[in-house]
């Protein structure tokens, strides 16, 4: 086993997001120097456990990915160093670190194939069927030849899925793309170019937000689950594919065939780190269909912390080759909440679904709130005033858009003509 005084070894969290910034503060939680690569406007250089790493004679690690990536650690004065990913692509990388950098940039992953193929969401749909595990039917579509042949009339309500999660994000600002038809999807795939995109046809399971659970996990080098969470969403946003805004911790009872099917699925390739699947309970059945699996940190692991497992305790840990026990069962009924979105999320939902306001305060008060922390006050404000940047701007235009419509309609009634306004 590797020894490290543990005020010395660094560790390097890779990746921009808000995800990346919770990893940070729980890595500062334990003690251990961190340092994050990524740009110094991005969310993980927010918070106030942010140290940019070492220049070296190739300049700062800004997080870039690639044969570039590989070379600033090369270049990094660091003996050794745990590095933890972010993101899938991230992820993905750090699986393929060359040998002589694996020496000294320690990283608690599966092989680069197996994480190539629960990433790639048409590989992972062949591979859940392969082991006969309950998800949503899924069609290959790469040409439009195939979307031609695709049978409409037949099916029930699907939409567009990508295979690359993070790219297809990045490119089009939404998860995925639903359509109503043989018309729209034709449209949708002509004007967006799906063919590079790169996507698939997937069933939409019926049900609503608290239909979704996800298991939480953490599998050792041994093949060991050293913990697990389930959770419940409450509700999300955007209200069709979107993330949680609100989620509950419940007991492993509550999905017990799910984490069964999962279970078998993750020992059949070897699986190693960090994982969260999400799940979502068929209302047409009651089965839980697993729709997909994170293989890295997710956006709520700090969370995860609130409830008694501090996951990249065991990534670290597990990554210097220790040999550790299971982390105690964690809490469950505990609330995470992230306020901006949830508060969109009950906007969004009808007036006769809406809790009341009451209820609504009393869970976020209690809850988990995701950015904010009473020590770290940097990304909360942050979030906030972005928020109100953006919600001036939507007056702005609102009011902009009343002005037009009253100066035509002025205009109309000058000229003697009977305006006709739009109900």
């Amino acid at each position: 086993m590797l020894e490290f005084p543990q005020s010395s070894l660094p560790v390097i969290v890779v990746g921009k997001s808000t995800t990346a910034l919770s990893i940070q503060r729980l890595v500062a939680k334990l003690g251990y120097p961190v340092h994050a690569a990524c740009p110094q406007d991005s969310w993980s250089a927010s918070t106030k456990h942010y140290r940019p790493l070492p220049a070296t004679y190739l300049g700062r690690w800004r997080g870039e990915l690639g044969k570039f990536g590989y070379a600033h650690l090369h270049a990094l004065p660091f003996e050794k160093a745990v590095l933890i990913p972010s993101s899938d692509d991230d992820a993905l990388w750090a699986s393929k670190l060359p040998l002589k950098l694996r020496e000294r940039f320690l990283v608690c992953s599966s092989d680069p194939a197996t994480m190539h193929r629960l990433q790639d969401k048409g590989e992972f749909a062949e591979l859940a069927n392969q082991h006969g595990i309950a998800c949503p039917e899924s069609y290959p579509v790469r040409s439009r030849r195939e979307l031609l042949d695709f049978p409409f009339a037949a099916a029930g309500s699907y939409f567009f899925k990508p295979l690359n999660s993070q790219a297809f994000r990045a490119r089009f600002g939404v998860k995925a793309l639903s359509f109503s038809g043989r018309d729209e999807a034709l449209r949708l795939w002509d004007a967006h170019d799906l063919v590079s995109a790169g996507v698939l046809i997937q069933e939409y399971v019926p049900g609503n937000a608290s239909d979704h659970y996800f298991i939480d996990g953490f599998i050792d080098h041994r093949g060991e689950v050293l913990a697990h969470l389930a959770r419940r969403r409450i509700r999300m946003y955007p209200t069709d594919f979107g993330n949680s805004s609100l989620c509950r911790s419940v007991a492993m009872s509550d999905v017990e065939p799910a984490w069964h099917a999962l279970r078998s699925l993750l020992d059949s390739v070897a699986y190693r780190g960090i994982f969260s699947a999400e799940f979502k309970r068929d209302e047409r059945d009651g089965r839980f269909r697993l729709i997909e699996i994170n293989t890295r940190p997710w956006i709520y692991i700090q969370f995860a912390d609130k409830c008694g497992v501090n996951f990249c305790d065991l990534y670290i840990r597990d990554a210097l080759g220790e040999e550790l026990a299971p982390a105690d069962v964690p809490d469950v009924n505990k609330y995470c909440v992230s306020l901006v979105a949830d508060l969109r999320a009950l906007r969004s939902l009808p007036a006769s679904s809406r809790p009341g306001s009451l209820r609504v305060i009393a869970v976020w008060l209690s809850a988990f709130k995701l950015l904010f922390e009473w020590s770290d006050l940097r990304p909360a404000a942050r979030r906030f005033f972005e928020t109100l940047c953006s919600w001036s701007r939507y007056c702005r235009r609102k009011l902009e858009h009343g002005r037009r419509r009253s100066a035509a309609i002025r205009g109309l009634t000058d000229s003697g003509n009977k305006p006709k306004v739009s109900q």
